[in-house]
Parts: C-alpha cells; sequence; structure tokens
C-alpha cells in the first residue's frame, strides 16, 4: 500500500498539495489543486471532502473528492453551501455529511438539516456564543458529538442531529477537538483556552467529565493553545498538539489513563494539525510555511526526517492505495 498524504494550504492561492510518504519518513510532493482557502477535510472511504472557508458570500463551503487508485483527485462535486460562517470541522459516515460552523454557531448534516446551539463561557473574547469546533463518531457508532469551544460542552446527537445528552466542562477550557481510546470506554479532548486535556469517561448516549491535565504543568504562555489531538495507529499513545511554543505531547494510555511521556519541541511552530501514520509523526507549521516528519521511535529531541514547504498548513489527512 502507498500512503498518500494529502495537506490543505489555507490560503487564496492554496489548495491540496498531494505528497507519497516513501519509507524513512520522506514527503515527496506530487501536484497541487488549486482551491481558496481550503480549510479541514476527512474521508469516507475513496472520497475526501473538503470545507472551503468562503466559497459563497461569507459562507462556507464543501466540495467532494474521489481518490483513484493512484492517489490523484477526481472533484465529484461542486462547492455545496454549509448554511454557515467559517466552518471549522467536518465528518463524514456512509454518505452523511456533517459540517461544525464556528463563527455562526450551528452544526449542519448536508444539505440542509441545521441544528443551532446557544449558551457562552466566561472568556469574553472567545465565548461570547457557541463556536463548534469538532464532529466526532461515538465508538458504538450511534452518536454524533459535537464539541462547543465557545460553551465549554460537548453535544450527543442521534445521526439526525436530535439532542440527546451534553456534558460540561470546567469554564474556560474551551474544548476544541476530540478523540475516543480503541475500547471505546473514554474520550479524550484537547481544551484549546486551558491548553489541557479533557478525560471523559464514554457511556452508550453520554459522557461524563472526569479531569483535566495541564499540557504546561509549569504554566502556559499567553499564547500557548491546544490544538489537535490524535491516537497513534495501535490506539496505545495519545498525542496532543499547541500552537504558541510548538509542543507535540504524548501520553500513554494505561487502562485509558494518560501518562506523560515526552515531547516534541517544535520551536515556536504553529502547530493546527499533524497525524500520524506507522511510525512517522507529521507535523503542519503555519508560522513557517512547512510540514515536518519525525520518527515516533527516535528520541523526542532528534531532528526531522524531512521538512518540506507548504504555505499555510491547515489540515494533514492520510490515506493508503494500492498503487
Amino acid at each position: 500500500m502507498i500512503c498518500q498524504v494529502y495537506i490543505a494550504s489555507h490560503t487564496p492561492e492554496g489548495g491540496i498539495l498531494r505528497c507519497i510518504l516513501s519509507p524513512g519518513g520522506i514527503l515527496s510532493p506530487m501536484e497541487m489543486y488549486p482551491m481558496d482557502r481550503p480549510a479541514y477535510m476527512c474521508l469516507d472511504g475513496a472520497m475526501l471532502h473538503v470545507i472551503l472557508r468562503e466559497a459563497f458570500m461569507m459562507q462556507s463551503g464543501i466540495v467532494s473528492f474521489r481518490i483513484g487508485n493512484d492517489g490523484r483527485l477526481y472533484q465529484t462535486s461542486v462547492p455545496q453551501p454549509v448554511h454557515g460562517t467559517v466552518a471549522a470541522h467536518i465528518l463524514a459516515v456512509n454518505g452523511s455529511v456533517y459540517c461544525a460552523n464556528y463563527l455562526s454557531g450551528s452544526t449542519i448534516l448536508m444539505p440542509d438539516r441545521l441544528i443551532a446551539h446557544n449558551g457562552s463561557g466566561p472568556n469574553p473574547l472567545r465565548q461570547r456564543c457557541s463556536h463548534p469546533h469538532c464532529i466526532s463518531l461515538s465508538p458504538d457508532g450511534d452518536y454524533i458529538c459535537i464539541t462547543d469551544l465557545g460553551t465549554d460542552s460537548i453535544y450527543l446527537c442521534t445521526p439526525r442531529l436530535e439532542p440527546v445528552s451534553r456534558v460540561s466542562l470546567p469554564p474556560g477550557s474551551g474544548p476544541r477537538h476530540l478523540v475516543f481510546s480503541r475500547d471505546g470506554n473514554y474520550a479524550y479532548c484537547s481544551n484549546e483556552l486551558a491548553c489541557s486535556l479533557g478525560i471523559l469517561k464514554y457511556s452508550p448516549g453520554r459522557l461524563e467529565y472526569l479531569s483535566s491535565l495541564p499540557l504546561f504543568p509549569e504554566g502556559a504562555c499567553p499564547e500557548d493553545s491546544a490544538s489537535a489531538i490524535r491516537l497513534t495507529p495501535g490506539g496505545q499513545e495519545l498525542l496532543v498538539s499547541t500552537r504558541g511554543r510548538g509542543r507535540v505531547f504524548i501520553f500513554s494510555l494505561a487502562e485509558g489513563l494518560p501518562e506523560y511521556r515526552g515531547e516534541y519541541n517544535l520551536h515556536g511552530a504553529w502547530i493546527r494539525d499533524f497525524n500520524v501514520y506507522g511510525d512517522y509523526l507529521i507535523c503542519g507549521d503555519e508560522r513557517q510555511d512547512q510540514v515536518l516528519v519525525y520518527s515516533l521511535s527516535a528520541s523526542c529531541g532528534s531532528p526531522p526526517l524531512d521538512c518540506i514547504k507548504a504555505d499555510k498548513p491547515w489540515c494533514i489527512l492520510i490515506a493508503e492505495t494500492p498503487d
């Protein structure tokens, strides 16, 4: 299998850069698919769905591609409106596509089933209203989880976006992205504003908040904020990135509870997103317009295996193809 790496370059002159990750951690750029400010992307089988920040007048949109056996992208739709502003995250499940409209405080099941979220948080600059930032599928596949930075909440809904339950995190947490443990018993949340890792217990249709771990035990700096969160392929480790000082923190998951193991220091990188494939950690650095590859089996202080130029890397998506 060939590891395809798709990088969303979030500039008006940007697009999706397709790369191949070779053994040894080398990224080989193949071609660019031009588009205006692509943001987050997701896979649904051989389909790739992409958020465009402003495909319509003051409104975001979604455009879809089919991934060929060689990894090339073949556009299958014109941009479709999401009926919201500054869409932040996208999820596709068996043909159903969901999108979180960050600025306008709504979530949509495409093409037109829209729900709004109400509330606020204590941060007057970032939490004056609802700001859904991530949509995840529950481990049992029965619920849609909406992580709302503005209301310090995670909402669980049916696949038709009918409300089921809500869990609150400590005021000012600013929950951003959510992942579940491999056994489905726990959920982990990157809390952007508090720069912490939230730990929750999952049972069908319900999340229970347990605790939060500060990512910088000595105290976060004003520009530090938690961003992406992912599991390693085997699920034994959890990785969380920050913007500001630029770190990727590694936690081992013993009985579901995170235990700090180490960190990669990217020295001021603005890491909005990263991804993991096998032994390789692939990090986007918006501040220096580059994507770096590290070895997870090497010591955290080891230099990157590779570094390529990519303007404002916003999202990094991985897919395997046969050719």
